[in-house]
Protein backbone atom coordinates (compact mmCIF):
# COMPACT_ATOMS: atom_id res chain seq x y z
CA UNK A 1 0.00 0.00 0.00
CA UNK A 2 1.65 3.31 -1.15
CA UNK A 3 1.52 6.20 0.97
CA UNK A 4 -1.18 8.45 -1.26
CA UNK A 5 -3.62 5.51 -0.76
CA UNK A 6 -2.81 5.29 3.26
CA UNK A 7 -3.15 9.59 3.45
CA UNK A 8 -6.58 9.21 1.30
CA UNK A 9 -7.95 6.66 3.66
CA UNK A 10 -6.76 8.86 6.75
CA UNK A 11 -7.71 12.46 4.96
CA UNK A 12 -10.57 13.34 7.30
CA UNK A 13 -8.45 12.73 10.39
CA UNK A 14 -5.91 14.96 9.53
CA UNK A 15 -8.68 17.88 8.01
CA UNK A 16 -9.93 17.52 11.49
CA UNK A 17 -6.72 17.19 13.49
CA UNK A 18 -3.64 18.81 11.63
CA UNK A 19 -1.49 18.52 14.28
CA UNK A 20 -2.34 14.61 15.12
CA UNK A 21 0.57 12.84 16.07
CA UNK A 22 2.58 10.30 13.89
CA UNK A 23 2.56 7.63 16.77
CA UNK A 24 -0.91 6.99 17.17
CA UNK A 25 -1.20 6.84 13.63
CA UNK A 26 1.49 3.68 13.37
CA UNK A 27 -1.17 2.08 15.84
CA UNK A 28 -4.47 3.16 13.48
CA UNK A 29 -2.88 2.03 10.38
CA UNK A 30 -1.40 -1.38 11.92
CA UNK A 31 -4.99 -1.80 13.52
CA UNK A 32 -7.15 -0.89 10.47
CA UNK A 33 -4.84 -1.87 7.89
CA UNK A 34 -2.95 -5.01 9.28
CA UNK A 35 0.21 -3.65 8.20
CA UNK A 36 3.32 -2.16 9.89
CA UNK A 37 4.75 1.33 7.84
CA UNK A 38 7.99 2.66 8.95
CA UNK A 39 8.68 6.33 10.63
CA UNK A 40 9.42 7.66 7.64
CA UNK A 41 6.48 6.42 5.57
CA UNK A 42 3.79 7.87 8.65
CA UNK A 43 5.24 11.06 7.77
CA UNK A 44 5.03 10.94 3.87
CA UNK A 45 2.06 9.73 4.76
CA UNK A 46 0.85 13.01 6.90
CA UNK A 47 2.63 15.33 4.59
CA UNK A 48 0.64 14.11 1.72
CA UNK A 49 -2.63 14.52 3.31
CA UNK A 50 -1.96 17.69 4.52
CA UNK A 51 -1.25 18.79 1.34
CA UNK A 52 -4.01 17.71 -0.23
CA UNK A 53 -6.04 19.54 2.73
CA UNK A 54 -4.16 22.87 2.36
CA UNK A 55 -2.49 22.57 -0.84
CA UNK A 56 1.77 23.10 -1.17
CA UNK A 57 3.38 26.03 -0.67
CA UNK A 58 3.57 27.34 -4.00
CA UNK A 59 0.08 26.99 -5.35
CA UNK A 60 -0.37 28.91 -2.01
CA UNK A 61 1.97 31.46 -3.01
CA UNK A 62 0.75 32.21 -6.60
CA UNK A 63 -2.62 31.98 -4.95
CA UNK A 64 -1.17 35.47 -2.94
CA UNK A 65 0.20 36.91 -5.85
CA UNK A 66 -3.11 36.37 -7.69
CA UNK A 67 -5.20 37.69 -5.36
CA UNK A 68 -2.95 40.99 -5.58
CA UNK A 69 -3.31 40.85 -8.93
CA UNK A 70 -7.36 40.67 -8.71
CA UNK A 71 -7.17 43.11 -6.17
CA UNK A 72 -5.27 46.10 -8.30
CA UNK A 73 -7.47 45.13 -11.42
CA UNK A 74 -10.76 45.48 -9.46
CA UNK A 75 -9.64 48.75 -7.74
CA UNK A 76 -6.79 50.40 -10.06
CA UNK A 77 -6.25 53.00 -7.34
CA UNK A 78 -5.35 50.32 -4.71
CA UNK A 79 -2.21 49.88 -3.88
CA UNK A 80 -0.81 46.02 -3.61
CA UNK A 81 2.65 44.77 -3.35
CA UNK A 82 4.18 41.21 -2.32
CA UNK A 83 7.52 41.08 -1.09
CA UNK A 84 9.47 37.92 -1.72
CA UNK A 85 13.08 36.79 -0.75
CA UNK A 86 14.79 34.69 -3.42
CA UNK A 87 16.52 31.65 -1.91
CA UNK A 88 19.88 31.44 -1.47
CA UNK A 89 21.44 29.43 -4.39
CA UNK A 90 18.25 29.26 -6.61
CA UNK A 91 17.70 32.52 -7.34
CA UNK A 92 14.77 31.60 -9.63
CA UNK A 93 13.08 30.07 -6.61
CA UNK A 94 11.44 33.13 -4.10
CA UNK A 95 10.05 32.15 -0.69
CA UNK A 96 7.09 34.74 0.55
CA UNK A 97 7.78 36.99 2.88
CA UNK A 98 5.33 39.88 2.92
CA UNK A 99 2.05 41.46 1.36
CA UNK A 100 0.35 44.57 1.62
CA UNK A 101 -2.20 45.90 0.39
CA UNK A 102 -4.18 49.64 0.98
CA UNK A 103 -7.37 49.82 -0.19
CA UNK A 104 -8.28 52.83 -2.21
CA UNK A 105 -11.71 54.53 -0.95
CA UNK A 106 -12.96 55.35 -3.95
Amino acid sequence: MTPSCVAKKYLELFRDDPDFKVKVLKAMITSDLSVSVKNMTRYRVKNIALDEIDGNHMEQFVKIRNYANQVLTTNPESLAIVAVDPVPGNESVVTHKSIFIIFSSR
